[in-house]
């Protein structure tokens, strides 16, 4: 799978963050507290205040929204 690193648009934030609302796909996760990710134009972020945890791609089928797109075809 091809990876896409940040910095992402507002586009590929909400298509991130959209897919990590799925119940259906495991998220991607905090590499220390093993918490769900939240996407920022920077990259994912640890929404744990506690935690620095970063990570600066994801995979480009879910930056691009077509894991989104592939979802609702299911529905």
């Amino acid at each position: 799978m091809t990876k896409i690193f940040s910095p992402w648009t507002l586009e590929e934030v909400d298509n991130l963050n959209a897919r990590q609302a799925l119940q259906c796909l495991h998220p991607y996760t905090c590499g220390k507290c093993q918490k769900t990710l939240v996407a920022c134009f920077s990259g994912w972020q640890c929404p744990d205040f506690g935690c620095d945890y970063k990570q600066n791609w994801a995979h480009e089928k879910d930056v691009t929204g077509e894991t989104l797109r592939d979802m609702e075809e299911k529905i």
